[in-house]
């Protein structure tokens, strides 16, 4: 694999070369008469139009993520603000009114085109000054057997605190691995989760956290009376506020409907989910609220059952993912790329696969990245699965060694199948509710130790996502 670049051709052409001159820029672009103006032709991006078609095939049950993809060439280049859409690295942002290709043309392109191998298209000779790191199929060892361990009681838990009620500092990273491998008991849960959101530190003793409380307390509060505050009239001359409002509202209404703590028309708890996101919105007026961010503050708030605690350990939650939510969606585009970067070294058969098949950028996966399997997983297991994934153990990146490890385990179905990119879409959406979460837990744990025992001999951009030990010396291939 090489490394990528963006480049800028420098056509010339002699008079022989006239006649024809018209057919050559379409080795390099595809064209598509516009949608609004028959006398205006626009630039098609091939993968815009992928984007477009992959959000539209989850549309069937009415994704959440894909309701505002009615206009979904536009969508893409303003989406992301919106949640829908999620990679933006190939629209322009001045192109945020651009003249729309009619969705039966994208469908029509989407069935017609092969995206371009881009290493063909994007291939350069280095010079000597070049660097280049060049990756080979590698022989990847057996996978070890892993067994899911009993979830942490609260007197394993508390084996670890000192007297003063703060944790060992040397012992942290075991309560950690045991969380990872086991996850929380149910009683447990309400303290653990404070600690693995950073409302709690874990080396202050509780007398300085109920200290601290009173102070968020008080901060809570004072936001939230601001938002209460604003009249009507002056909500009608405030437009960032009055979108923010209603987007809560409306993702409020249909957040966790089936889940008996949300259950209910008149459900006070619905309430205070809606103040938690108003005040969330003046606590980060920058970001505001995005649709899906509810998704992961119902959870929350359900196993806290207190609107202050809530709050503050969705603040900490949304601290490490906010970069999912903004407009330039650089955090869910770097994802994706690791995503087929891992891909390509543990299933390369699959990989290949993707490829040949227009489905190598992995906007499949996207509900998956977005939202943290939410959809995928039963409220309850939602629930084990992130408590798991906030230990930051073994590796900062394991939630995409879950995505390669169900992957993995599909590939069959996929290749024997021969699905496109349509089934592809259409059968990892249906996986939703069939999923068994231990079996996605210890398959993506064996895939870590299967690549760490191979480390050695990985490219240095893998041993990064897997936060491996960087060894200069080590060869990135075999």
């Amino acid at each position: 694999m090489f490394q990528r670049f963006f480049i800028f051709i420098d056509l010339r052409c002699s008079t022989n070369d006239l006649p024809t001159f018209p057919s050559f820029p379409f080795r390099y672009i595809t064209l598509r008469r516009s949608a609004k103006d028959p006398t205006l032709v626009v630039v098609a991006d091939t993968k815009a139009e992928a984007l477009a078609q992959s959000v539209s095939a989850l549309d069937q049950n009415g994704d959440i993520l894909s309701r505002l993809m009615k206009n979904p060439y536009s969508t893409a280049m303003t989406g992301f603000s919106k949640i829908t859409s999620f990679m933006q690295d190939q629209v322009i942002p001045a192109l945020l009114d651009s003249d729309e290709v009619s969705q039966e043309e994208k469908i029509r392109a989407m069935r017609e085109l092969r995206l371009k191998d881009e290493d063909h298209q994007l291939r350069v000779h280095s010079d000597a000054g070049g660097e280049f790191e060049v990756v080979t199929q590698l022989e990847l060892p057996p996978r070890p057997d892993i067994f899911r361990e009993s979830p942490v009681t609260k007197t394993l838990w508390d084996s670890f605190k000192l007297p003063d009620g703060t944790f060992d500092q040397q012992k942290l990273h075991h309560l950690k691995m045991n969380v990872f491998r086991g996850g929380l008991s149910e009683e447990l849960r309400k303290e653990a989760w404070k600690y693995l959101l950073d409302y709690k530190d874990w080396f202050e003793s509780a007398a300085t956290f109920e200290k601290k409380k009173a102070i968020l307390t008080e901060e809570y509060n004072r936001m939230k009376s601001q938002w209460q505050s604003i009249t009507t009239d002056q909500e009608s001359r405030f437009f960032k506020y009055s979108k923010r409002k209603g987007l809560v509202e409306k993702d409020v209404a249909r957040t966790d409907r089936t889940v008996p703590y949300f259950q209910g028309d008149e459900n006070p708890n619905l309430k205070v989910l809606q103040d938690m996101l108003m005040t969330y919105v003046m606590y980060n007026f920058d970001l505001g609220y995005v649709q899906g961010m509810s998704d992961f503050a119902a959870p929350i708030l359900y196993v806290m059952n207190d609107e202050i605690d809530a709050f503050w350990c969705f603040v900490g939650l949304m601290q490490r993912i906010q970069p999912n939510f903004e407009k330039d969606q650089a955090n869910i585009k770097l994802q994706m790329n690791q995503l087929k970067d891992l891909l390509v070294i543990v299933n390369p058969k699959l990989a290949n696969y993707l490829e040949a098949h227009q489905s190598d950028d992995m906007y499949f996966c996207f509900r998956w990245v977005l939202v943290w399997f939410k959809r995928e997983f039963s409220f309850s297991d939602t629930c084990k699965l992130w408590e798991v994934i906030w230990t930051g153990q073994p590796c900062p990146n394991f939630l995409l060694l879950l995505c390669v490890a169900i992957l993995d385990s599909q590939t069959t179905i996929i290749i024997d199948n021969k699905f496109g990119l349509t089934e592809i879409l259409k059968h990892v959406n249906d996986l939703s509710g069939h999923l068994n979460l231990d079996e996605v837990l210890t398959s993506a744990e064996a895939i870590f130790h299967q690549l760490s025992a191979s480390q050695d001999k990985l490219p240095l951009h893998i041993r990064e996502y897997l936060n491996f030990s960087r060894d200069e010396n080590a060869a990135s291939t075999p």
